[in-house]
């Protein structure tokens, strides 16, 4: 423990967290974890679009670019700005903004957490705040606004959280409007600034490989100079009257899709009913849980390409969300009627307690191997001090082992009422309209900047980032390189396994699988053939068919199903399970890259997705453009060739199952994969296993 009387010691540790707090209000958790001479900090201010109003909408997304531009002790005109340091030293390193919170984090080798520190500390304080900076940054955003209006899910989003809040500034976007971005004076921003960016209004966690003592001293080194707020953090105070009536909108405009979304009212994270709907949004599921309710109920009904039910966690009320992607052979009534039955079901038919246990043991096994990294547990920090605080996380497992089916029944009726509900429909116009122009609701010109002349300023130092570098690099961690450590076998069939033992004490393994099937392996006349069959792997294999085998993952906490990701040259999948499970898992592993059950049915669903996904390329500029590029950069019978977009449609309808059998055969064979096993296990056991 730090020895010093400006910080306090809080509490813990509690899974592995300890709270301190400085004396100018600062939060502080620390998660020391040593198997990986990695560490991540992590800045959360508790300033989102919540806090904004008419007149300011966007500024804390605004300030999530500014805070890149410099700050007093670092920044361009010293040649040591944030982004050469953290560039120098490979840093992973971003920020976002949410309704609740910005966030702004870096993951760098441990001997580099004092400058992270050093870098978070002047930037709390002492930001530059330039016209130049707020100039160069307005277009940036203005771009990002407008690549958002491309994608009807994005639009329906921000159209549906305006539509069901009159009040509450959860009404407005994150982004902010259009007119505010451009116009807001200097002023107005250096206000919003000094007004919210303080260390009594933030949390910082530093999560892996560091001493608790010397972290302290280093956090208080450059953290507990800075001063307290003099005035109080403005609080929401804001409550959204309650609904009294059914809310329609539809947007039209130029697009491919007919998209639906529904917004019910909801509690906030720390409301007692929120756990049991966080486990009624999984059982109605998404298109990735193919033994969901909406699963079964759209997607393989030939009604949507996608569903995603979900609830935020947020400080104040929200709302319970589902979207729907139509396929191009329903209609939106459609859509509507089924989604609106399966919540009259849950309604009228208590969840059998088993479907019910199956669920609960899968989000809480998802829940400990997520706090079982200490980047992903960083990330869970920062959600839950924005909505709540650190504890609520540490609580969730005991909130949702509490719940009943007869919990998921009451908040079924209690928040899923007409009256309490938003809809929502995307209609795309037809080729007439967007030729004859008619857009009522187009935005305004874009304010141009006008150039200015560039300050001339002192050459800067050619070596101040190395100079920076040498000031806070602390001394590097003596290890064995990772190569050193692998155990690498070739099994008898021709399989290859590597096995690194990583993190021991966490109970904790993760797999990945890579095989020789990417795209350059396909035929010219199939273009896509090794995505679609990488999609349709866990769609089913011997035994098991895809809803069995997505109740499988569940149990084993893999709650957003099992995904191929495939490459140029290989196709990848991971997984990461509690040691106990390692068995099972690669067992199942197994049986879905060498047994699948390819069926026309299956196919056709998956046809329709991608379908889906090139229609919405077609309305996407950038995505028109790279496909643009792939047909430019090689020749028709290179194996790279991007084909049009019609002609890959094409081939596509043409596929059968066949074709997947003929290149799952050829390509998915022992020989041709890698098995890599990383965790916390012996070598040995682990081989065993396989």
């Amino acid at each position: 423990m730090s020895n010093s009387k400006k910080t306090r010691f809080v509490r813990g540790p509690i899974n592995g967290i300890s709270e301190f707090k400085l004396g100018n209000g600062l939060k502080v958790l620390l998660v020391p974890d040593h198997s990986a001479a990695v560490v991540t900090t992590m800045v959360i201010y508790k300033v989102g679009s919540r806090n904004e109003g008419p007149g300011n909408t966007g500024s804390a997304h605004f300030f999530e670019h500014l805070m890149f531009k410099g700050s007093r002790r670092f920044h361009e005109g010293k040649g040591n700005n944030l982004d050469a340091l953290l560039k120098q030293i490979g840093a992973d390193y971003n920020a976002y903004t949410w309704n609740d919170e910005t966030v702004y984090h870096e993951m760098v080798s441990s001997e580099y957490l004092e400058l992270c520190l050093a870098l978070e500390a002047d930037r709390m304080r002492h930001l530059r705040v330039t016209r130049e900076d707020r100039d160069s940054e307005m277009t940036v955003v203005r771009n990002e606004m407008e690549q958002g209006e491309n994608h009807p899910s994005q639009v329906m989003s921000k159209k549906l959280w305006a539509a069901a809040f009159t009040q509450h500034p959860y009404h407005h976007d994150t982004i902010g409007s259009r007119t505010e971005v451009e116009n807001v004076p200097l002023a107005n921003m250096k206000a919003f600034y000094d007004l919210y960016y303080w260390p009594n209004n933030a949390t910082l966690v530093v999560a892996g490989d560091f001493e608790t003592d010397e972290a302290l001293a280093k956090i208080e080194k450059h953290f507990g100079r800075l001063p307290r707020s003099p005035h109080k953090i403005p609080r929401v105070y804001t409550v959204e009257p309650v609904q009294e009536g059914e809310n329609r909108f539809e947007i039209r405009r130029a697009g491919n899709l007919y998209c639906l979304s529904l917004g019910y009212h909801g509690p906030q994270a720390t409301h007692p009913d929120y756990a049991a709907l966080d486990l009624l949004c999984q059982v109605l599921g998404s298109s990735s849980s193919r033994s969901s309710r909406l699963y079964k109920r759209l997607v393989e009904g030939g009604i949507a390409s996608s569903t995603y039910a979900y609830i935020r966690a947020m400080a104040d009320p929200g709302l319970i969300t589902l979207d729907i992607d139509l396929t191009p052979e329903a209609s939106l009534a459609d859509a509507e009627t089924a989604v609106l039955d399966e919540i009259e079901k849950l309604k009228k038919e208590p969840l059998g307690t088993a479907e019910l246990e199956r669920i609960k043991k899968g989000h809480i096994k998802s829940f400990r191997l997520r706090m079982a990294d200490t980047r992903s547990l960083a990330y869970q920090l920062a959600g839950a001090e924005a909505a709540a605080d650190w504890l609520w996380l540490t609580n969730r497992e005991r909130a949702i082992a509490a719940v009943t089916p007869e919990d998921v029944q009451r908040v079924a009726n209690d928040y899923f009422g007409r009256e309490n509900r938003t809809i929502g429909s995307f209609i795309p116009k037809t080729d007439e309209e967007v030729a004859a122009g008619n857009n009522a609701a187009e935005e305004p010109d874009s304010v141009a900047v006008k150039p200015k002349k560039a300050k001339k300023r002192r050459p800067a130092d050619p070596d101040a980032v190395f100079k920076t570098l040498a000031r806070f690099t602390g001394k590097k961690p003596l290890r064995t390189s990772i190569s050193q450590r692998i155990t690498s076998r070739t099994l008898a069939n021709g399989l290859t396994v590597n096995v690194l033992t990583e993190k021991v004490g966490t109970g904790v393994v993760a797999v990945g699988a890579a095989v020789r099937a990417g795209n350059y392996f396909e035929p010219q006349s199939r273009q896509n053939l090794s995505d679609i069959v990488g999609d349709m792997l866990p769609m089913g294999s011997k035994g098991l068919d895809k809803a069995a085998l997505a109740d499988r993952l569940i149990e084993l906490g893999l709650t957003s199903g099992l995904h191929v990701w495939v490459r140029p040259f290989v196709a990848q999948t991971s997984l990461q399970v509690m040691r106990e499970d390692l068995g099972d898992a690669l067992g199942l592993l197994e049986t879905v890259l060498r047994e699948p059950v390819f069926n026309q049915a299956d196919l056709d669903t998956v046809k329709r997705q991608w379908i889906h996904r090139y229609r919405e390329e077609l309305a996407e500029p950038g995505s028109m453009a790279q496909n643009a590029l792939g047909s430019a950069l090689y020749a028709p019978t290179h194996q790279f060739y991007q084909k049009p977009v019609a002609e890959q449609i094409a081939d596509l309808e043409a596929m059968t199952v066949a074709d997947l059998k003929a290149f799952h055969d050829q390509q998915y064979t022992p020989g041709n994969t890698i098995l890599n096993i990383v965790g916390d296990i012996e070598a040995d056991a682990a081989i065993a296993l396989i």
